[in-house]
């Protein structure tokens, strides 16, 4: 019987990285040779403006500025979710793992469970909300094992 193929991602709302088990321990090794990145535009120019619109009070001549409809960055952590989710989606159609572990930001991993749908999220054998992107591959081998008790 053919070892499993088994995918650790490790990211957060800003990056994320691919690794597999080449073999039973062994270390993990770079499963794509690219890390995800999100553009993340700095604070000033999330929106079109820089300044929220201001509203008037209905009584009075005073004015507030308005809460923005959507808050940009989240949104686009949740446009990044759903990248890391397609790329994911593309590289199991080309039969490169069997299980995936997922370990991310506990924010991000719930954006990441609204993207990860049918097939992947089949093959989704463990998560770890805990954002572990700092870490070395043998760290995070050590880590993912303990954590769910997995021969990686």
């Amino acid at each position: 019987m053919t070892p499993k193929k088994i995918w650790v991602l490790v990211a957060n709302g800003h990056s994320a990285k691919m690794y597999e088990s080449a073999k039973r321990n062994e270390g993990l090794r770079e499963a794509l040779p690219y890390e995800l990145h999100m553009p993340n535009p700095p604070s000033g120019k999330k929106g079109d403006d820089d300044r929220p619109g201001r509203v008037h009070e209905s009584v009075g001549a005073q004015r507030h500025a308005m809460e923005p409809r959507s808050d940009m960055e989240k949104l686009a952590k949740e446009n990044f979710a759903r990248y890391v989710a397609t790329v994911l989606g593309e590289e199991a159609q080309k039969g490169k793992f069997d299980e995936l572990v997922v370990v991310a930001s506990p924010e991000f991993l719930g954006d990441l469970r609204d993207e990860l749908h049918g097939e992947i999220r089949k093959r989704v054998v463990g998560e770890i909300d805990k954002d572990l992107t700092h870490m070395k591959p043998k760290e995070l081998r050590d880590r993912v094992s303990a954590d769910l008790d997995l021969l990686l």
